[in-house]
């Protein structure tokens, strides 16, 4: 009877499996076939508008699924590089007559918009215009719109100018109250990452680093707004202190905007900026896909961009996480390779691991030897993004990139009293030596955190040595400016952490200038995931899913609930999938 039951499951699983497969297949070539031949039949008529709505993600880099056009949401996110590359496509593209910005929020980082909207006015150099609408405006999507050439406003809108704000939770009272105790050794008196589990609100140097950074970044807000709307810094402060901009009305009174109108009212004005009263749009997404006629020789000679983007772990790595192999890999590859001349390391990074960070380190002294090293940095390239970033050539950041944090913690959680007098749970332990159990089920002991404290110092003072020599600094002056200290791109150069002012693109055009090479094209690592070989890995896992169900026999309780574990197992494993 089992051997009966098992041939048939067996049966039935491979059915199953199979026509998962086919209609998994059947949709996936349909919809891609449709797609490419959309995608064939995109052009470009005279009297095009570019329509930009930068509400959907705008990120360093995106994972490639190649049915993502599936979801019609509009939230596929958009990488910085291709709005970029498309706005100076459209610079030079012309049948584009026009920008039309339409977006209430900017839905990517500060030093991302910074990039946009200095790509945006290098637009204007063109003799083409910029416009925007939107029903209302929030504070970076104004400072954004703020380089149209016409600001228009729905009847209701407002602008949400109101400043910048920086808060920070505090955890501490409510660790101690379910008894955990963090244990914290840090070097820098600025490393303020750590104060939420030890202290009630901002120590005096982490309110002072914080006010001085959102300082940076209000004075660069306005600054940029003043220049594009000809109004006096001191009265923008003034119209901020006092909320004026509230009402559409106040808005076009003050010169915030140009005019107030409904959306569907705009397509009249957009006539004026043209010779034909036909008007065309493209959006940004499809405009990405647009290839402009004019042929060019495809160079040998390449530029490699290396994205360093996310936290820096111990693990292997992906798009979105700086790990072990991919960024060390990465420069092998572009070092090794005879037709990359020069690299271009992009920073985006808050930081993380000391070991992970000395490794790519490393691997950038080894690499400029043979070939320049320029550094971009993006919204964050602070802790160990700055010190991936600190040995090279060059480094290039917007004014506001958040850098610098030259220093170290460590946090070690102490859950014993939660364990012992919250749970009722004891732990009685054996050693071969002292100190054995270090590190897991009670406090430190002062001699621990002694050694702990050593190594932290050890690796403070191997960072500063490292950020001296890669800045022909004095590491007594590198330590005056870290100390954990966190600096706006503006403040950065000012104190030499950074070289110059500029985005992706200056960077780009800083390793040509050093390589001496006249023609290239460029090159992305580390390279992305084969997104057809992760889909049928997936598929496969569904196959690996029934099979397991086939290999059980549930004679006891023990063979279920180990079913049940491995069933959740590959539920985790594959939630992408599963969901």
């Amino acid at each position: 009877m089992n051997f009966i039951k098992k041939i048939f499951s067996n049966i039935l699983s491979t059915i199953i499996s199979t026509i998962i497969l086919f209609v998994i297949l059947l949709i996936f070539f349909s919809t891609l076939g449709n797609y490419m031949n959309k995608k064939d039949r995109i052009s470009v008529e005279e009297n095009t508008v570019l329509k930009i709505d930068l509400s959907t993600p705008v990120v360093e880099r995106s994972a490639d699924n190649p049915i993502e056009f599936i979801n019609n949401s509009g939230d596929n996110p958009i990488e910085l590089k291709d709005v970029l590359m498309s706005i100076e496509k459209a610079k030079n593209d012309d049948r584009i007559k026009l920008i039309y910005l339409n977006f209430s929020e900017v839905n990517a980082g500060l030093s991302c918009i910074e990039e946009i909207r200095t790509k945006l006015i290098d637009f204007k150099t063109s003799g083409k215009q910029i416009i925007a609408y939107s029903n209302y405006y929030s504070q970076y999507s104004y400072l954004l719109c703020s380089i149209a050439d016409k600001i228009y406003l729905n009847p209701n809108g407002f602008i949400d100018l109101k400043g910048i704000s920086a808060s920070v939770v505090f955890f501490k009272n409510l660790l101690a109250k379910i008894g955990i105790e963090t244990q914290i050794i840090r070097k820098g008196q600025f490393k303020s990452a750590v104060e939420p589990f030890t202290e009630t609100k901002m120590s005096k140097s982490s309110r002072l680093q914080t006010k001085l950074l959102i300082e940076d970044i209000s004075e660069f807000m306005t600054n940029c707004i003043s220049e594009e709307r000809n109004i006096e810094v001191s009265k923008i402060n003034n119209d901020i202190n006092e909320l004026r901009l509230n009402s559409a009305a106040a808005c076009k009174k003050l010169n915030y905007i140009d005019d107030i109108l409904y959306e569907d009212q705009l397509k009249d004005s957009l006539k004026l900026f043209s010779s034909s009263t036909k008007i065309k749009t493209i959006n940004l997404k499809n405009y990405v896909n647009v290839k402009l006629n004019n042929k060019q020789k495809i160079s040998r000679n390449k530029i490699a961009v290396i994205y360093a983007n996310g936290t820096i772990s111990n693990n292997k790595g992906s798009i979105n996480e700086i790990g072990t192999q991919t960024i060390t890999k990465s420069l092998i590859q572009a070092r090794e390779d005879k037709n990359v001349k020069a690299i271009v390391l992009r920073v985006n990074s808050p930081g993380g691991s000391a070991m992970t960070s000395d490794l790519i380190w490393r691997e950038t002294i080894i690499t400029k030897k043979e070939k320049p090293i320029i550094v971009s940095m993006g919204d964050y390239a602070a802790s160990g993004g700055y010190y991936i970033a600190c040995a090279a050539d060059s480094i290039f950041s917007n004014k506001t990139t958040v850098t610098g944090s030259i220093g170290v913690f460590g946090i070690i959680p102490n859950f014993k009293k939660l364990y012992n007098e919250k749970l009722s749970v004891f732990f009685d332990t054996v050693n071969t030596h002292k100190y054995s159990d270090m590190g897991s089920n009670r406090g430190l002991t002062n001699f621990e955190i002694d050694k702990i404290r050593e190594n932290i110092n050890q690796i403070y003072s191997d960072f500063i040595n490292k950020v001296a020599d890669g800045r022909n600094m004095d590491t007594l002056y590198v330590d005056s400016i870290g100390q954990g200290r966190v600096w706006s791109g503006t403040k950065a150069k000012e104190i030499g952490l950074i070289d110059t002012h500029g985005g992706l693109f200056d960077a780009i055009d800083a390793a040509k200038l050093i390589a001496n090479i006249d023609d290239y094209r460029l090159i992305e690592l580390p390279k992305k995931k084969d997104p057809f070989e992760d889909i049928f890995s997936k598929i496969n896992s569904s196959t690996k899913f029934l099979n397991l169900i086939d290999n059980y026999n549930f004679k006891n309780l023990e063979e279920s609930l180990e079913l049940e574990r491995d069933i959740l197992q590959m539920h985790m494993d594959n939630l992408i999938f599963f969901n």
